[in-house]
């Protein structure tokens, strides 16, 4: 991938990271274990 394709990659993630904790989804995610959170997300 070149530096391009690097630098679009990071800021495409850091918008949604920010949306995400502007939506306040966090919280939201917080009532659930990190153990089932990580099972459930590698669910295909």
């Amino acid at each position: 991938m070149s530096l391009r394709g690097h630098v679009r990659l990071f800021t495409m993630a850091t918008i949604a990271w920010l949306a995400f904790w502007a939506l306040g989804w966090p919280s939201y995610y917080q009532q659930y274990s990190a153990t089932l959170m990580a099972w459930l997300g590698g669910q295909t």
